[in-house]
């Protein structure tokens, strides 16, 4: 899955992708690799995910992003069951990805215009 010809950032958001495809989660990538995406010179060094799941659902969520990634804040599951983000970081890579539950409908329309784009090597 991972290449040895693409970064760190790109091979998060392929194993992400993976993930989020094998537990059938909608999602989409917002932020500053979305800007990248589309143009903008900005600077970014982590992923912003916005994962389309009911609220009931957030520790299953939560238990299926720990098979990959480590949580970065003290008492991981209250912060994201409080916030509904959960700042995580690649267990091997070391990226950072912020993940955000998308509970409104607004945050749901917007993963429902997302289209799949690269980013370097990858597509997501």
């Amino acid at each position: 899955m991972v290449s040895s010809s693409s970064t760190p950032l790109e091979d998060t958001i392929l194993i992400r992708d993976s993930l989020c495809n094998r537990k059938r989660l909608e999602y989409a990538i917002f932020g500053g690799i979305a800007s990248i995406i589309y143009g903008s010179g900005r600077a970014t060094i982590d992923i912003d995910l916005l994962v389309r799941i009911d609220i009931d659902a957030l520790e299953e969520v939560y238990q299926s992003f720990l098979e990959e990634f480590r949580p970065v804040k003290e008492n991981p599951l209250e912060f994201f069951k409080a916030y509904f983000v959960l700042p995580v970081v690649h267990k091997s890579l070391g990226t950072k990805v912020d993940i955000s539950a998308a509970l409104s409908q607004f945050e749901r329309e917007a993963i429902s215009r997302g289209k799949r784009l690269r980013y370097g090597s990858v597509e997501a």
